[in-house]
């Protein structure tokens, strides 16, 4: 809020008040109030935006209070000529003084000539000077004085014929406009400084404005922090002096605009722009903003976070992995120490042991684990694509390719971690393009010639044995040597003993299947998994689906062997090569098969028997109550 105080004699308070009222709804604050003489001015302290005043008062207020604004009243030509009027008719002076400040007499010499009886002035800026422009009137034959108020009050001390102009209602309204314009004015300097001001405060980069003389004229604490000064030390002083490295001074010469120029402070890396400021053709200064380089590049990877967050987020740690066998035991540890280091990984194990999981607990236990996890599979696409999903692409690299191009998956996952599968399955030409990106730590996109840099982890995994694929020239030995840096080997399923039941059960227990028998788990651990968990999820899928249906509760659903025997595809799970190896035994596979010889008659009398209990049913017969519930649904049996 704006606050005006209207300096004025006692006798128009009423009249200025009233005149107030008008600027009721305006947002400003009046204070009506007697001000008279330099004095009383110089020695009081004023809490004010805008002071409305008449006299000598105007001139000790800009004087005393440079804070203050002033509005001096106007006197009209009008008012001058009417007191002047009254004094002759009243007292028919021989000569008549007008004494006053150069505001309030503004415009009278041109009245001189008006007036056919001799009329001097004498314009005055203190109570003193009122003095010694009396004195000099009296000497001079004035026998009657018209003043300001302060004038007036003099002459009656002295015995001196005076009066004073009256103050009238048009100038105290003239007044108040101005006063009420310049307020508006104030109040939008203020908003426009609280604005700059929350800028320069909250602002991540520093910001410096110059002037033509190089000196600093405003500084925001972030230039400060970074450049480690003090106001004091940096206001008016030259930014060449402060910050040589930046050399305004070439700018502010040139003209010219200098943007992205990367320099040093106090060992920070910063990027600097520096923009001259033109008013109306002539350069006034320059504004200078910097920014800690490692600030940017974490801004640069939370916004790449977001943008390509979904499907690029590592969502497996340690602890998902199921297991206490000594196998997998092994491998978390040595997992668990590989993450804490930046080297490149190499997973090794057989199709589906779980070498993603391993490098997403990886990547979620090292530091890069707030950056992107981007994986893909090197074996699902052909050269060409894999090539430009790797290295990203330019607008118009190839018929087809995207406006504007697109990043790369190594571009994308900058400060992260990417997840190279299946890496024996990429062709030499690109192997030779790969290991160049894993040793200048930058790419270019295809169809491209920029060069950009990039911070990126490796995790690779393979199931294929790469040392004999580089003794054929299928694989690149210094490529070889550079993903091998740490390397994993994840055990196969069926050497991880108790784990397959373990891991088994937890599926099953997400499937709603609660128990395992022991002669089940028995058969789980006979079997070979070549697929690995791969295939013991979907062994497991299976059994769900078969043994579960929209009667049974979850406490009365069991996993036995013949569930087993019917869930496995025997057949399909055997080790290529070894077409006779671990195949359960014959009167095993046999037991299943007789299953078959249970007619409709029979389980239809046993169901009677024992009252459709198939708990009851399925034990008298001899299966599981699952086994029972697809011979019901097989014989359309009615329940």
């Amino acid at each position: 809020m704006i606050k005006i105080l209207f300096a004025t004699r006692e006798e128009l308070h009423g009249l200025v008040k009233k005149e107030v009222l008008k600027y009721k709804n305006e947002d400003i604050e009046f204070q009506v109030d007697e001000v008279i003489g330099s004095e009383y001015v110089k020695n009081r302290k004023f809490d004010y935006d805008i002071v409305i005043a008449s006299g000598s008062p105007v001139v000790a207020f800009e004087k005393y209070h440079k804070h203050i604004r002033v509005v001096a009243i106007p006197i009209s030509g009008y008012e001058i000529i009417k007191v002047i009027s009254e004094v002759r008719a009243k007292y028919n002076p021989k000569k008549i003084a007008l004494i006053g400040s150069k505001k309030f007499l503004h415009g009278t010499s041109e009245l001189v000539d008006y007036f056919d009886i001799p009329l001097e002035i004498h314009m005055v800026e203190t109570e003193e000077a009122n003095m010694d422009a009396i004195e000099k009137s009296i000497n001079n034959g004035v026998d009657h004085i018209i003043g300001a108020l302060g004038a007036h009050r003099l002459c009656e001390k002295k015995g001196i014929p005076s009066s004073y102009i009256c103050i009238g209602r048009q100038s105290i309204h003239q007044a108040l406009e101005t006063a009420v314009k310049l307020a508006n004015a104030i109040e939008q300097e203020r908003t426009k400084a609280q604005r700059i001001e929350i800028i320069m405060k909250y602002a991540h980069e520093g910001i410096i404005a110059v002037d033509d003389k190089l000196r600093v004229c405003l500084i925001n604490e972030k230039a400060l922090s970074l450049a480690d000064l003090r106001n004091e030390q940096a206001v008016h002083k030259c930014i060449d002096d402060l910050l040589p490295s930046f050399n305004v001074k070439k700018v502010l010469k040139s003209g010219k605009t200098e943007l992205g120029n990367i320099k040093k402070i106090n060992q920070t890396m910063v990027t600097t722009n520096i923009v001259p400021v033109n008013v109306n053709g002539s350069l006034v200064g320059s504004v200078v903003t910097f920014q800690e380089v490692a600030k940017i590049q974490e801004q640069e990877q939370k916004i790449r976070k977001i943008i390509y967050e979904k499907g690029n987020e590592a969502k497996y740690t340690f602890e998902d992995i199921v297991g206490d066998s000594a196998a997998i035991d092994r491998a978390i540890k040595m997992a668990r120490i590989f993450s804490k280091n930046t080297s490149n990984v190499l997973i090794i194990g057989e199709t589906g042991t779980g070498k993603e999981l391993f490098a997403q607990s990886i990547h979620n236990n090292s530091s890069r684990k707030n950056a992107p996890f981007v994986a893909i599979n090197c074996g699902a696409l052909p050269e060409s694509l894999l090539e430009s999903e790797l290295f990203g692409y330019v607008q118009g690299a190839f018929s087809g390719a995207v406006k504007g191009g697109k990043q790369g998956l190594f571009e994308i996952a900058h400060r992260g971690t990417i997840f190279l599968d299946e890496i024996g399955e990429i062709s030499l030409n690109l192997q030779k393009k790969l290991l160049r990106v894993l040793q200048e730590k930058e790419v270019r996109r295809v169809g491209g010639d920029k060069i950009i840099p990039i911070d990126v982890r490796v995790i690779a995994a393979t199931n294929k044995d790469l040392k004999d694929m580089m003794v054929k020239g299928e694989f690149r030995n210094d490529l070889f040597y550079r993903i091998n840096v740490l390397r994993i080997n994840v055990p196969p399923l069926r050497d991880r003993g108790k784990d397959i039941v373990l891991i088994a059960k937890k599926i099953l227990q997400e499937k709603n299947a609660i128990k395992i028998t022991p002669e089940a788990e028995a058969l789980f651990l006979k079997h070979k998994w070549y697929g690995n968990i791969r295939e013991l999820i979907n062994v497991c899928e299976r059994l769900a689906t078969l043994c579960l249906n929209e009667e049974d509760s979850r406490e009365e659903v069991s996993i036995h062997e013949e569930d087993i025997v019917n869930a496995i595809d025997w057949e399909e799970n055997i080790k290529p090569g070894s077409r006779d190896e671990e195949v359960p035994e014959k009167k095993e596979v046999l037991a299943a098969c007789e299953l078959e010889e249970i007619n409709k008659e029979a389980i239809l009398s046993i169901l009677k028997d024992e009252k459709y209990n198939k708990t009851k049913a399925a034990k008298r017969l001899g299966i599981s109550r699952s086994t029972l519930w697809r011979k019901i649904r097989k014989y359309n049996i009615d329940i």
